[in-house]
Order: C-alpha cells, then sequence, then structure tokens
C-alpha cells in the first residue's frame, strides 16, 4: 500500500507540473521549477521540457505504483525510466547550481525569480532604457514607461533592491538614475 500512496503523490506532482507549464502558471511552485528549468533550456522550452517531464514522471509513477514495472518489461525501463531519471539529475544539478550561483551573488532565490519573469524582465528593460541616458522624475518616468503607478514603483523598488537603480529627492520629486552609468 506505501507504494500506491507514493506513486500517487509522484503522479500527482507529474500532473501538476504537466498543467502548470500548459497553462504557464504564475503559481509560485511553478516559477520557481520553470526558473531552475530555463538554466538549461531556455525560456520558451522550459515550458515544454517540464509539460513533457510531468507526463513522464506520472505515468512512471502509476507503472510503478501499480506493479505493472515487471510486466511492462524492460524496455519501459530503458526507454522512459533511464533517461527520466537522468533527466530529473540534470534538472536537480542546475537547481543546486542555480541556487548555489544566487547565493554567491547575494541574490534571494524569490528575487531571481521576480527578475526571471519575461513580463517583470521587459518592464525593467523599458525603466533601464527610460533613464539610461539622464535620471528622470517619478511622473516624467511614469509616461516615458507608460505603466501604473503601483506598477512601476514595484519595478523601481526592485531594481533599487539590485542596485541598478539609485533614487533621490530634488525638491519635492523623486528622481531616478542608473548606477555605475
Amino acid at each position: 500500500m506505501s507504494d500506491l500512496m507514493w506513486a500517487a503523490l509522484a503522479s500527482t506532482i507529474g500532473f501538476y507540473m504537466h498543467v502548470s507549464a500548459r497553462a504557464r502558471s504564475n503559481h509560485i511552485v511553478y516559477r520557481l521549477m520553470h526558473a531552475r528549468a530555463k538554466v538549461l533550456w531556455g525560456h520558451e522550452r522550459a515550458h515544454g521540457f517540464l509539460a513533457t517531464s510531468g507526463v513522464l514522471v506520472s505515468s512512471y509513477a502509476l507503472v510503478w505504483g501499480l506493479g505493472w514495472l515487471p510486466i511492462v518489461g524492460g524496455w519501459y525501463v530503458e526507454a522512459v525510466a533511464e533517461p527520466l531519471n537522468a533527466v530529473l539529475a540534470s534538472l536537480m544539478a542546475a537547481a543546486t547550481i542555480h541556487t548555489t550561483a544566487s547565493a554567491a551573488m547575494g541574490l534571494r532565490p524569490l528575487r531571481t525569480v521576480r527578475w526571471a519573469t519575461s513580463q517583470g524582465e521587459e518592464s525593467r528593460d523599458r525603466i533601464l532604457n527610460a533613464i539610461a541616458t539622464s535620471p528622470k522624475h517619478f511622473q516624467g518616468l511614469l509616461r516615458e514607461v507608460n505603466m501604473g503607478k503601483g506598477q512601476l514603483r514595484r519595478h523601481l523598488d526592485v531594481l533599487i533592491a539590485d542596485g541598478l537603480v539609485s533614487e533621490s529627492s530634488d525638491g519635492n520629486r523623486r528622481v531616478f538614475a542608473r548606477t555605475g552609468v
């Protein structure tokens, strides 16, 4: 019975991976998996990798949990289980390298995920390009990058925390400039 419970858990995880990848979920667990997979596979291919891996994890878990592994035969082990184990080992190695590199650079894992999301990256690039040549006050920057106040402030906070932008005051205005430029 224990094997069946573990198989159900592993199958559920595989199903979650597949559905989240197909939907390009914003759930934090999927975002963490995608950020790790993106290191090896690139942004778009990481979704396909996670969707395929989810199907493989689910199928392997069901075959193993139901006791069908001896019935299915050695071809399943050679064709699915061994490559799946190699892929999962590679993914775990990439996750370890990514986490270690993030820690060495002084980044928190969630900060790394936030920076890695395509929408956040694109928005922050627009902000950095807008202030690349000269500092801008908040309202001018707001008009130039065409964002909401809260969205702009959030991205500026991330850029300031990452040391890419500095904030100063000019009278009653907040002025933002690139650091090190």
